[in-house]
């Protein structure tokens, strides 16, 4: 959500493998589980996009960002996808989009 609100995108699909994150980043509802800090930051951020819609897919299908949060998890880092490895991440998708038009 953070990376929409930088680009100014008022139109973002937020795809995750945390089922439950999915689910309550849907709801309007106040959580008041262990994750309610990380839903809460994301209810806080909706305003920002005019559409937007949560998706959930399976772990096999978000690999390569599964990848990024890990990478950055390991260094301590609390921001990934700047400069050269937001570049390179949209250059892999670009070229899966040109594999795959649909």
């Amino acid at each position: 959500m953070k990376l929409g609100i930088a680009l100014g995108s008022q139109s973002v699909r937020i795809m995750g493998d945390l089922k439950t994150v999915i689910k309550k980043s849907k709801a309007t509802s106040t959580d008041k589980s262990v994750i309610s800090a990380i839903t809460k930051d994301i209810q806080n951020k909706k305003s920002y996009f005019q559409d937007l819609t949560f998706q959930h897919i399976h772990r096999s299908e978000n690999t390569h960002a599964h990848g990024l949060a890990k990478k950055a998890l390991v260094k301590e880092e609390n921001i990934y996808l700047i400069k050269e490895e937001l570049k390179r991440h949209i250059s892999n998708l670009d070229e899966v989009w040109q594999r795959n038009p649909n």
